[in-house]
């Protein structure tokens, strides 16, 4: 008999340790826990790529309201001054995707056509000379794929590093960036 409780007893024992270990380790993280290992894991990454000095991560969720930007690393390669979210980053490409991106939301809440004439949304000051080929303005052609599929003539302009320029933030919505937009 004493074989039968000790062996009962050490089976309750193993099941209450792992629902225990289990109930421990499933647990969900809190917000500064989950925000450590994020910090933690763009550490590690940027100090496992050579090419890396710096990284940063905005988290947002309409749903939650969450909103948090990670930044870890250094300015630059040649600096230890650290990096902040607000520093300035050089985005590359990236305003390609987050452009496409943007209309293809503005195009399914029907905001807009992939078609529409970029003159009826641009100023003409903004396109003052970015669609003239021996003397014709052709701007009034272009349209928003022409845009997003690089067949709109536009010449690429980058000449060397940018040391300047205007802070450009997406602080909201794509879709409340153009609030004069007609609802469908």
């Amino acid at each position: 008999m004493r074989i039968v409780i000790s062996i009962l007893a050490g089976i309750v024992i193993i099941i209450v340790l792992g629902w225990v270990t289990l109930a421990v380790m499933n647990r969900p993280l809190s917000e500064e826990e989950a925000s450590e290992q994020i910090r933690s894991h763009l550490t590690k990454t940027v100090n496992n790529n050579p090419d890396l000095s710096s990284v940063l991560l905005t988290i947002y969720s309409n749903q939650t309201g969450y909103n948090e930007q990670f930044a870890v690393g250094k300015v630059n390669h040649s600096s230890e001054k650290a990096v902040h979210a607000d520093n300035p980053y050089h985005s590359a490409s990236i305003g390609k995707t987050m452009c496409a991106a943007i209309f293809g939301l503005l195009v399914d809440e029907g905001k807009l056509e992939y078609d529409d004439k970029i003159i009826n949304w641009l100023d003409q000051d903004i396109l003052e000379r970015l669609f003239v080929i021996d003397g014709i303005d052709y701007s009034d052609q272009v349209t928003i794929r022409h845009l997003l599929t690089h067949t709109s003539g536009a010449a690429d302009y980058f000449e060397g590093p940018v040391l300047h320029g205007e802070q450009c933030w997406l602080e909201s919505h794509p879709i409340q960036i153009l609030p004069s937009l007609p609802k469908s």
